[in-house]
């Protein structure tokens, strides 16, 4: 097992190169929730990039994980919750707070300052102080929140406004080494109304251009309104699921990792076509709860 200061340097070297593409203009098809929210079941769950339409962005080199479209159904399993948090204090021994540079984001500044817990809830910041950006993030390495294979759900909702602010909810390698690596929840920082999320699974290995593959895979819906974001994750099988709809299903067997992860979430400032956010004071992403779960 790393030492933690090393192993949060390999986070900080490598993690949001997902983010690096900063949109999925080669993508046009979605799956969508419906209505503000997508509680109400509204919506249509077809979508996204049909088979054998891949695209190069950014180093990410884009695969169709489905081969066409078709309804996503949430996988029938069975799991045993092995962690809980409500948040009601941060707890030292399962989050630990990031610091130092993101590997995206060379104009911001990872800092303890900008995560806090009010009213039972994870709140992570992004603001400009004395003219630096700062920015939260929490990884749950060396706890229960770490396993392989697994099922982990959180309750969270983004703060809109916030051009230039990305978000990311993520899956880890627990021992370094990259890929893999599971965006569950990802908001570039081109959305300023959030209204859209991304699910980008990193895998393979990165070619001696720097290049590797991953699928993406857009979703639509306000994703400043509370949502249950749930990555289930199993040998044969990486779902995500939204408000108790599926909105990615990965079967293929190269694309599905099978080493230890950790559950992270994280923001960052990214200026847009060369410009910083120009909203005052801070935006927030809020996390209610999380949940964790192995195979029963």
């Amino acid at each position: 097992m790393r030492p933690v200061a090393a192993r949060a340097r390999t986070l900080l070297a490598g993690l949001a190169l997902a983010l690096v593409a900063g949109g999925c203009a080669s993508l046009p098809e979605f799956p969508d929730l419906g209505g503000p929210g997508g509680a109400d079941g509204s919506g249509d769950a077809e979508g996204g990039p049909r088979g054998g339409r891949d695209a190069e962005e950014g180093g990410v080199r884009l695969r169709d994980p489905l081969g066409g479209l078709r309804r996503m159904q949430v996988t029938d399993r069975r799991w045993r919750e092995v962690f809980r948090d409500d948040f009601d204090t941060l707890d030292p021994a399962v989050w630990k707070t990031y610091d130092g540079v993101p590997g995206c984001c060379p104009a911001a500044l990872w800092d303890s300052s900008m995560v806090r817990v009010e009213d039972s809830a994870l709140l992570l910041d992004t603001a400009l102080v004395d003219g630096q950006w700062l920015s939260g993030g929490v990884g749950a390495w060396d706890s229960p929140l770490e396993q392989r294979y697994g099922r982990w759900d959180m309750r969270v909702r983004t703060e809109a406004d916030a051009g230039g602010v990305t978000v990311a909810g993520l899956l880890w390698p627990a021992e370094g080494g990259w890929p893999p690596e599971i965006d569950f929840y990802e908001i570039f920082e081109t959305q300023p109304d959030r209204r859209e999320m991304t699910v980008t699974n990193h895998y393979g290995e990165v070619e001696a251009d720097g290049t590797h593959d991953a699928t993406r895979r857009p979703v639509r819906g306000d994703f400043s309104t509370w949502k249950v974001v749930s990555v289930r994750w199993t040998p044969d099988e990486i779902q995500v699921v939204v408000d108790g709809r599926a909105v990615e299903t990965i079967t293929a067997p190269g694309q599905i990792p099978d080493v230890p992860m950790w559950f992270a979430v994280q923001t960052a400032m990214k200026p847009v076509a060369g410009e910083e956010p120009t909203f005052t004071g801070s935006r927030s992403t809020e996390i209610d709860w999380v949940r964790a779960y192995a195979p029963a």
